[in-house]
């Protein structure tokens, strides 16, 4: 972790690929090597992989941020945060390929 100016890769992909770390990776197939662990969802929305060990150390009495109001996107915040995303953002862009949008 470092300042924009001095972290790897900010010239050129290459400045990653060769560092130390990633020696041995063969990048021309990285996309057909089949990857060491498949998480096996339940379902689109399944959380399950998501780390959760930190939760135990939130303060009892201390609440979860409460969710915003209903977007412009029709999506509406309820009055518990599930405390796995707190921290993780998401923007919605599909609002480009809705039929009428433009």
């Amino acid at each position: 972790m470092t300042s924009a100016e001095q972290r790897i890769g900010r010239e050129s992909a290459d400045e990653i690929k060769t560092h130390p770390f990633f020696a041995g990776v063969d990048w021309d197939t990285i996309r057909e090597c089949e990857p060491p662990f498949v998480p096996q969802l339940r379902s689109i929305i399944d959380t399950a992989y998501f780390p959760t060990e930190d939760l135990e150390q939130v303060p009892q009495g201390v609440a979860p941020p409460e969710s915003p109001a209903p977007d412009s996107n029709g999506l509406e915040g309820g009055e518990k945060k599930d405390l796995a995303f707190v921290g993780y953002t998401f923007s919605r862009f599909d609002m480009l390929t809705r039929r009428g949008a433009i």
